[in-house]
């Protein structure tokens, strides 16, 4: 060789042919114009460049489209994969931590540790550490909670039942009763406890403004009840998931007391009843509205704050669902009353087509499927006053919480199995397609899971009557 290379093309005998022309290069055994810088090699922004020995083939590779960032070696330019977008703030894969990724995003470090000394449950999830808790009340409505306030009416020593659904965590339950000292207790994973709560006397007519509110506050996601001695079981709506408009259900007969329990200091609230009737005040957190009448069924709550709604009558008790959630879809198990907010057409599968006026009740007798052209707002009138919720709030997880040996009656849109904790239930097509009903005794509280959604009643065969877990999302406004 003389020094011409690059100069020259070759022949296959590596012999120098002919010189190329002024500024070419040869490579591969021809005379090529330059292309690049020879052995140059850089970033240019996330695109790769790379440059042969002889100047004439530049290598480009994009490493945006490879989800990579360009970086500069000692030899070449090439994409590593990026671990995350540069200064972005991320959750580790098992929520343990919230990261923060480094400006070349093939790093991070660690800017906020979810430790969880309380056993709330403390995890990340999107910028930041959160309890279950407060993962619940902002994105879920419906029985689980873990702040609720209640009162108890009647006499016969009323207590509070707390079921806990959490598989890995206790529950440290603290009641704060509207006088006196707060009572604790810790509910162990998937299990209840009970919590005595105090009891106050309903006027015997009119209205009435008294602190009877008793709070009950969570560590992690609980459901409550109030159960009276011989009486019924009343399940708690969290204070996440109240309302500020209601309509009442009772049973037609009998004495009624409605309570309107506020959640916020100077709450407006008004009861108007069915015939137009008005009962109204302003209440601090923890103190009461409560009506004492006989013709408070259909009547009507508002308030300017959330405020939670129970119905004492001679039937049972209940907590009333806000007038939002109620609902057009129904599976009745047994003897109910539906209550209109509206006027409406509605459809049995048992008893065919009828009308109701607003504010007039109509009876069920079950097993039926009831559909309705306006929202109804329906409740058990066989040993009690419970809340049946429609099709559309069904879950496909829940709790039941019997003090007791009790049955367990359960509505299904097909058939299939519920998991009652020792055991499953069948749920069998019933009388009419499109729904599923069955039932089982269950000795002890059990949590309650299905493939798909479903709706229990729990019942002692005498008053107690008591529904699993719904939803309470806001599907008619």
């Amino acid at each position: 060789m003389d020094g011409r290379e690059g100069t020259f093309t070759c022949d296959a005998r590596g012999y120098f042919e002919m010189e190329c022309a002024s500024g070419d290069r040869c490579a591969d055994g021809a005379c090529r114009p330059p292309a690049c810088t020879p052995s140059l090699f850089y970033c240019d922004h996330e695109v790769a460049r790379v440059c042969d020995a002889t100047g004439t083939l530049e290598q480009v590779t994009d490493c945006g489209t490879m989800h990579a960032r360009c970086v500069v070696g000692p030899a070449s330019a090439t994409c590593v994969p990026s671990e995350c977008a540069p200064l972005t703030t991320f959750c580790a894969p098992d929520g343990s931590t919230l990261e923060k990724c480094a400006p070349d995003g093939l790093s991070s470090s660690t800017v906020q540790a979810c430790d969880d000394p309380m056993q709330r449950g403390n995890t990340c999830v999107g910028n930041g550490c959160h309890d279950r808790c407060a993962l619940l009340e902002a994105n879920d409505r419906s029985t689980l909670g873990c702040r609720f306030v209640a009162a108890a009416l009647a006499a016969g020593s009323p207590t509070v039942v707390i079921a806990n659904p959490q598989t890995d965590l206790p529950a440290r339950v603290t009641l704060t009763p509207p006088t006196g000292a707060a009572r604790t207790v810790t509910v162990s994973p998937s299990g209840s406890a009970i919590l005595a709560i105090d009891a106050a006397p309903a006027p015997a007519a009119g209205a009435s403004i008294a602190a009877r509110g008793s709070s009950i506050v969570s560590t992690v996601p609980v459901y409550a009840w109030i159960y009276e001695s011989g009486a019924d079981g009343l399940a708690l709506h969290p204070e996440h998931a109240l309302s500020t408009s209601y309509l009442v259900g009772a049973l037609p007969a009998g004495p009624q007391q409605v309570v309107a329990l506020a959640t916020a200091a100077n709450t407006q609230v008004t009861l108007t009843t069915a015939a137009g009737t008005p009962y109204s005040g302003t209440l601090a957190r923890g103190q009461a509205l409560t009506v004492s009448a006989s013709d408070l069924i259909a009547a009507r709550v508002a308030a300017s704050a959330p405020i939670a709604v129970e119905v004492y009558a001679s039937g049972g008790e209940a907590s009333m669902p806000g007038a939002e959630t109620l609902g057009q879809d129904f599976v009745v198990l047994r003897s109910c009353t539906a209550v209109a907010r509206d006027a409406a057409t509605v459809t049995s599968s048992l008893n065919g087509t009828s009308t109701i006026a607003a504010g007039a009740t109509l009876d069920l007798s079950g097993p039926e499927r009831v559909q309705s052209t306006a929202p109804l707002l329906i409740v058990d009138a066989s040993g009690g006053l419970e809340v049946v919720a429609p099709v559309e709030q069904w879950r496909s997880a829940g709790f039941a919480p019997p003090p007791g040996p009790s049955t367990l009656l359960a509505a299904a849109t097909q058939p299939g199995l519920v998991d009652v904790g020792a055991g499953t239930l069948a749920v069998v097509a019933g009388p009419t397609t499109g729904w599923a009903s069955g039932s089982t005794t269950l000795a002890a509280a059990a949590p309650l899971s299905a493939a798909t959604p479903f709706f229990v009643l729990v019942t002692d065969g005498t008053t107690t009557t008591v529904p699993a877990a719904y939803g309470l999302a806001s599907i008619h406004p």
